[in-house]
């Protein structure tokens, strides 16, 4: 009898040790802000099978003369980051007036002690008083993700963006600058979200281009093409899913250059930032230009 309460004992002593196991590992997983969420238009079930892109930062940066930066959280992967983050104003400069008018003059993210690449866009989330919060996006251009190490988050001031009560058409547009405080944080990135990064097979040996590929955008290299602008390009591409159907790219916003050599598109390599996003584990390739990848 006793050799039976000795192992139930240990039974529920390595129970107790699994599960305050598990509390702690669950409990050390971050989740996804709502406000990123809702931003990308993510469902319950996609929120939960990106928790790898997560990363909670709390980074608050030294006070300035008339603002203060925390950054919350960071969403993404391995070639680019949604960084959400607060900035609180001083009583000096009125947000009431201004209302919805302000924004960084300028903001980066970059390999600590590197240049600055790729594509950055920002949008105004919401307001609390004093407290504005931003969502930024950044991604890191024609690389396969970011160098190893650090990254540096820097703002240059702040300005304001609503035109003056008595501007004209045609008038030349002039920012008030409302604060010249500079923030920089630094961290080392551990978002770990899914990407696809694939070569376009041309003739023989040769390389058509390259597509880089994340639930949140698209950045596409060719060397030509015979589309005729950058929107039939756009046009041009699909996504193939596993049950047979496809889409096209619905994009936030969109960037890119080319080249011309006698009336056809050369070097060609744009950007289209999606609205909302694609589950990549259900994709079974794309067509883009004439060409067929599969995944």
């Amino acid at each position: 009898m006793k050799k039976i309460i000795s192992l139930s004992l240990s039974a529920l002593l390595l129970l107790a040790l699994t599960v305050s196991g598990c509390q702690q590992e669950s409990a050390q997983k971050p989740e996804l802000e709502k406000t990123i969420a809702n931003r990308l238009a993510m469902t319950p079930e996609q929120v939960s099978a990106m928790a790898d892109g997560v990363q909670d930062l709390d980074l608050t940066s030294a006070e300035g003369e008339n603002t203060i930066v925390h950054v919350r959280q960071s969403f993404g992967n391995q070639r680019e980051l949604y960084i959400l983050y607060d900035v609180t104003f001083s009583e000096k400069i009125d947000l009431d007036v201004l209302k919805d008018g302000i924004s960084p003059i300028s903001e980066r993210l970059s390999p600590e002690g590197g240049e600055r690449t790729g594509t950055s866009r920002m949008s105004t989330m919401s307001r609390e008083g004093q407290t504005i919060t931003y969502l930024s996006y950044f991604e890191c251009g024609e690389q396969e993700g970011w160098p190893e190490g650090a990254l540096c988050f820097t703002i240059d001031g702040f300005q304001n963006t609503r035109p003056k009560d008595d501007a004209q058409e045609g008038d030349e547009v002039e920012f008030e600058k409302l604060s010249e405080d500079v923030h920089k944080l630094s961290w080392v990135p551990t978002n770990a979200g899914e990407t696809i990064i694939q070569d376009i097979p041309g003739e023989g040996d040769q390389k058509a281009g390259k597509v880089y590929l994340t639930p949140f955008s698209l950045r596409l290299e060719l060397n030509e093409t015979n589309q005729p602008d950058m929107e039939s390009l756009k046009q041009s591409i699909q996504f193939l899913y596993k049950d047979g159907t496809a889409s096209s790219i619905v994009s936030r916003s969109s960037g890119g250059g080319h080249s011309e050599d006698n009336g056809k598109m050369t070097g060609v390599n744009c950007h289209w930032q999606f609205i909302g996003n694609i589950d990549l584990s259900q994709l079974e390739g794309m067509e883009v230009d004439g060409h067929t990848l599969s995944f």
